[in-house]
């Protein structure tokens, strides 16, 4: 016999929205035509019909930002999405565009949530080096977006991040950071190897710690080249164990790759391999950061143990530990800051574009040249003012707060003589007028 009552099937409901849009039990999968933004409702999901509201904010308050340490910053901007505390009855799906570099595994990007407004925020989940998730309710993973190369992309990037949760909180907050490997250690002792670089170790021998202790490993790799730019310090990968809190009861072999220098050094000035560390300081009130760290210079009481291109030393609490060979050992704190200032800049993918407009004798032209992040590549402005697009590049890795030297090559000379250069801060303008003949 016939069933009367069979399934309906009705397709989910796609399009486009600016800030919100309106979503029942058919589901829908919508993408924001200003922000890029992605959001994907299953089938009877909603419980009534809901206006979904999402943008992404320009906060200029730091104390509304989610706690960032250093190495830290935003991948995207904060996403603000309502009505907060709505519960869905399957999973949501929201893909949202980030500009950060992951370096290949080097970071990761962790998502924060906060129901207050942003004075307090909660990590959520971590994607791992397979693509799972420490956390039930949300995960992250990269998935593919827009076409490569497609001449009608609004957005510079083709990266999203893909968060599932069940309940909306009131913001999302993206963040882009070193790679934190955890690992449980018992009592009776963990040889801990980093993924990031396998040569970097820490051997816990038993009875250390306490039974199911978690320990967090994270390595900030050195950049092949960013010690010949040094004239007279050389350092090796940063490697930070935590919790700081805890005491081990017995010695904890650490060891790191010694300092790599590749270009010509100076024979008659010997350098000196010192042992660094820095222990969180607390914040200051009403700052947006976490605690501070300030370097020690500890090599006179930790012997060090150079075994070929690799050096161990024991320590009795986690820390952050870097190894820096200088010619200059009684400035090496002060060194340190300055090189550690670079070194934990923030890496994101940004791409350069350049307008030109000539002069009305035809022997000079205005060019400005943009580094841009999540803006659109079509400048109003310069559209109005008779500027005209003639070069855009690829995606190039730029790092946050670190300035950009450009140089005019082939038939071009800037008429100023100064050397030309840009400061790039994410999520603003960053523009740089010449005129060249």
């Amino acid at each position: 016999m016939q069933v009367d009552n069979v399934p309906l099937y009705e397709p989910p409901v796609t399009g486009g929205f600016l800030v919100s849009f309106l979503v029942d039990a058919r589901s829908g999968k919508m993408e924001s035509t200003q922000t890029g933004i992605k959001i994907v409702l299953p089938p009877r999901s909603c419980q009534m019909p809901t206006r979904i509201t999402c943008r992404l904010l320009r906060i200029n308050r730091p104390t509304l930002l989610p706690p960032l340490r250093e190495g830290e910053a935003l991948a995207c901007r904060v996403l603000d999405i309502g009505p907060s505390g709505t519960r869905f009855l399957q999973p949501v799906y929201l893909e949202v565009p980030y500009f950060a570099a992951l370096r290949d595994g080097e970071r990761e990007l962790v998502v924060m949530k906060t129901d207050d407004g942003g004075w307090n925020w909660d990590e959520v989940s971590v994607e791992d080096m397979k693509g799972k998730c420490h956390a039930i309710c949300l995960k992250i993973e990269r998935v593919k977006g827009y076409k490569e190369d497609s001449p009608d992309a609004i957005f510079p990037s083709r990266r999203y991040a893909k968060i599932s949760t069940q309940a909306l909180p009131e913001r999302f907050a993206v963040v882009s950071r070193v790679k934190k490997e955890i690992f449980s250690v018992g009592s009776r002792g963990e040889s801990i190897r980093s993924a990031v670089l396998p040569s970097v170790q820490v051997n816990v021998p038993e009875g250390a710690v306490a039974s199911g202790t978690k320990m967090s490993l994270q390595v900030q790799p050195v950049d092949e080249n960013f010690n010949n730019l040094e004239e007279w310090v050389t350092v090796s990968p940063v490697v930070t164990l935590e919790p700081a809190d805890i005491i081990f009861k017995k010695p904890v072999t650490v060891t790191i790759p010694c300092p790599v220098y590749s270009g010509q050094s100076n024979p008659d000035i010997q350098p000196s391999l010192r042992l660094l560390c820095c222990f969180p300081k607390e914040a200051k009130a009403g700052s947006a950061q976490t605690p501070a760290y300030q370097w020690q210079d500890i090599t006179g009481n930790t012997p060090l143990t150079v075994i070929g291109a690799n050096a161990s030393f024991t320590i009795d609490r986690p820390a952050r530990y870097w190894l820096i060979e200088t010619r200059n050992p009684d400035n090496v704190t002060a060194d340190a800051r300055l090189i550690y200032r670079k070194l934990a800049a923030v890496p994101y993918l940004a791409k350069f574009v350049v307008f030109a407009k000539l002069s009305a004798d035809g022997t000079e032209a205005r060019l400005r040249v943009f580094c841009i992040t999540d803006d659109k590549m079509d400048k109003t402005l310069e559209g109005q003012t008779g500027f005209v697009e003639i070069a855009r590049s690829r995606d190039v890795e730029v790092h946050d707060g670190r300035p950009i030297h450009i140089r005019c090559l082939g038939n071009l000379a800037p008429v100023q003589r100064d050397p030309l250069h840009l400061n790039f801060f994410s999520f603003r303008e960053n523009r740089l007028s010449v005129t060249v003949r």
